[in-house]
C-alpha cells in the first residue's frame, strides 16, 4: 500500500508499476486524483472547450492525434482520506490510443501528462 511520512493511506489501492512505457500500449490507465469538474477544466485547457463540455457531462472525450483520435473517459472511483480529516477524490482516467501511431501516442501521452500535473512532491 502507498505510504504518506510512514502512514497507510486509507482506503489507497496498490499500484503496479508497468513493464513497458505507456505510450507503446493502445490503452493507458490512470489512476488520478481529482474530481470529474477538475479533470472537465483540465480538458478544456488541454483540447478546447468542447471536450471540456463533453467530459463535463461524463462522455468520453475523442481528440483528434494525427489522423486518428485519442479517446478518454472518467470514471470516478472510491477516494481516500487522510486519518480522516481530508478527503481526496479519485478517478480512474482510460486513455485509449488502440488507432494512434506509436510516434503521435508517444507525444500525445507527454502532452497529456504536462496538462494534468499538480503541484506537490
Amino acid at each position: 500500500m502507498p505510504l504518506l511520512s510512514g502512514r497507510r493511506l486509507q482506503g489507497a489501492e496498490p499500484v503496479s508499476v508497468p513493464s513497458e512505457p505507456e505510450a507503446e500500449r493502445a490503452i493507458v490507465e490512470k489512476i488520478m486524483t481529482l474530481s470529474q469538474s477538475e479533470f472537465a477544466n483540465s480538458i478544456a485547457a488541454f483540447a478546447g472547450t468542447e471536450a471540456g463540455q463533453a467530459a463535463n457531462a461524463g462522455a468520453p472525450v475523442s481528440i483528434p492525434v494525427g489522423g486518428a483520435a485519442a479517446v478518454i473517459t472518467f470514471t470516478k472511483i472510491q477516494g481516500f482520506s487522510f486519518g480522516g480529516l481530508v478527503e481526496m477524490p479519485r478517478a480512474r482516467v482510460t486513455i485509449d490510443l488502440t488507432a494512434v501511431p506509436p510516434a503521435e501516442a508517444a507525444a500525445f501521452m507527454r502532452r497529456f501528462d504536462i496538462a494534468f500535473q499538480r503541484g506537490g512532491g
